[in-house]
């Protein structure tokens, strides 16, 4: 497995010499990201030590560029360093193996300060907070894995499974800024953290002021054979006299930079499609499955993501109305695109499209989905309605694609049914949020987005007290809310597999019967139900009738 080692860096002419030369020892790829402010000679041992080189304007702090420059890397592997870090003299004897393990897709590095003792010699910090922090810093450099928010110290956040190693094994990262800086220099750079910090991020002072509290630090000696350089040129501190950069270098400049941030956030700013076109018929069968090409545009300033996590994730889908009834199919099929549509690029998807059951004058509506989060329409974006008549035409398939659309006497239960037999209840409401009823500690008034509601059924309500699942009745009533309602068991087995119920904040009352396990262990007997984000400020009024329970045959 190979590995891209990057850097942002700034001034650095004193050190960088060496800091490539020691990383050369393991790195198949080097990456280097130069601020464009810098005076000294860093472009120029840059140039010479790295395989590659970029200019970036900045506005104070590196972390915008880092995601961007992150992403530069080629190898399967990709260390994030910044130049007063170094990894151990012997790390190359110890990365391929953790390169060639399957199981993670990020390792945390523990963090070791290297300081000069009293005696003379180098040893780094046994105590918090020098001590036990590990960073993520080495990660599978695969689209998508790897995010660093455009934040002062923003800590790299990797999907998948990751590993902390031990903070005694022999991979750690040295951080060398309390041995190459003097204290007026680290009491400089604290007041800059402090301009760039704000009132909401931290500066980490404590680190880099550890004189303050020499009487109790203990130390670790460096061990033999540690060659890290003690006395780093001038232009680390005092700035230098070097070459500076080509007039014609290119420069990614800082707006670029802000584009990318943008793309990456938590919530970026998707929510605008142009509709190219469609060919979707006129008159379709009752109760059938079409596939359906339709065509977009992203108009929106930032990419919409299509990654294998399902939050946050773009795709086309649809819904039914029935003209004069409102909703008949709140949420058909989830069609995903083939790759994320950058701003301004257009896209040509085959939908799956299943009919209703019923057969008369539809509005068919389609809308992209921001999965688990929004509608495009719930932000302001139009969406592609299309009138199709619906028709019976010899015998109709009784099988419901949607529990949802099954008739009243044909029910059907949504999928996965939790094992065991179903003991019919008459109705029992354990929960209406308008006035707190039902069961006990019941919430009063509109549960807001992103909120969560966990009812002990198990042995309440007429519930056994051995019950594996219940079957309840959720309704929405003079609701502003729209999104997605979950039910699962309280046990934090939260995923695709359990019943994702749409509502569309029209203040219509909705409702949807589902069958779902109760929770295990520390949740034993608990459901829990969870409203996606939704809309700012928007809540919905919930009521929950228990009609049944299952038990194990």
């Amino acid at each position: 497995m190979s590995l891209s080692v990057v850097l942002m860096t700034k001034d650095s002419g004193g050190h960088l010499g060496w800091w490539l030369d020691r990383v050369r020892r393991y790195a198949d790829e080097i990456v280097v990201g130069v601020d464009r402010s810098s005076a000294d000679d860093t472009y120029d041992l840059a140039r010479a030590g790295a395989d590659r080189v970029h200019v970036l304007e900045l506005a104070g702090i590196v972390e915008p560029a880092k995601d961007w420059l992150a992403k530069q890397a080629t190898c399967d592997w990709v260390l994030m360093l910044d130049d007063d870090e170094t990894l151990p003299f012997d790390a190359g004897d110890h990365l391929p193996a953790l390169l060639e393990d399957r199981r993670y897709t990020h390792y945390a590095l523990p963090v070791r300060w290297v300081v000069r003792t009293s005696e003379g010699g180098l040893a780094w910090l046994a105590q918090h907070p020098w001590h036990s922090p590990r960073w993520v810093r080495l990660a599978r450099n695969l689209g998508g894995l790897l995010r660093v928010e455009p934040l002062m110290h923003a800590v790299p956040e990797v999907a998948g499974e990751g590993c902390a190693l031990s903070p005694d094994g022999p991979m750690a990262l040295y951080h060398l800024d309390l041995l190459w800086r003097d204290r007026p220099a680290r009491e400089a750079k604290m007041a800059r953290y402090r301009v760039a910090a704000g009132s909401t991020r931290p500066t980490g002072e404590e680190h880099y002021l550890y004189e303050d509290y020499a009487s109790s630090l203990a130390h670790v000696g460096l061990p033999p054979g540690e060659d890290l350089l003690v006395e780093p040129g001038r232009s680390l501190q005092a700035g230098g006299s070097g070459t500076g950069f080509p007039a014609d270098v290119p420069v990614v400049s800082l707006e670029t930079l802000t584009e990318h941030a943008r793309d990456i956030s938590d919530d970026p700013p998707i929510w605008s499609v142009e509709w190219l076109g469609h060919e979707t018929p006129g008159r379709l069968l009752t109760n059938r499955g079409y596939a359906v090409a339709v065509r977009m545009r992203n108009t929106s300033p930032a990419t919409w993501r299509s990654p294998g996590t399902v939050h946050g994730r773009v795709a086309l889908s649809h819904r039914w109305e029935a003209q004069g009834w409102g909703a008949e199919i709140p949420l058909g099929d989830v069609t995903l695109l083939e790759h994320a549509l950058a701003p301004g690029e257009d896209a040509e998807v085959l939908a799956g499209l299943w009919t209703p059951r019923e057969p008369g004058r539809y509005t068919l509506t389609w809308d992209m989905l921001c999965e688990r989060v929004a509608w495009f329409s719930s932000r302001g974006a139009a969406p592609l309605r299309v009138e199709v008549d619906v028709v019976d035409e010899g015998r109709r398939p009784t099988a419901p694609h949607f529990a949802g659309a099954a008739a009243v006497d044909e029910p059907s239960d949504p999928a996965p049914t939790p094992p065991g037999r179903i003991v019919a209840l008459p109705p029992i409401r354990v929960l209406d949020t308008r006035d707190a009823s039902g069961l006990v500690d019941a919430p009063l008034g509109p549960v807001r987005g992103d909120g969560l509601v966990v009812l002990r059924l198990a042995g309440s309500a007429g519930v056994a007290d051995d019950a594996t699942g219940v079957l309840v009745t959720v309704s929405v009533v003079g609701s502003n809310y729209s999104g997605f309602l979950t039910a699962y068991p309280t046990d934090g087995t939260t995923g695709e597999a359990f019943p994702h119920v749409y509502f569309g904040g029209d203040g219509r009352p909705a409702s949807a019967t589902v069958i779902v396990a109760l929770g295990r262990g520390r949740g034993f007997g608990r459901l829990s139900l969870h409203l996606s984000p939704g809309p700012p400020g928007a809540g919905a009024q919930l009521i929950v009738d228990v009609g049944g329970y299952l038990v194990s045959d």
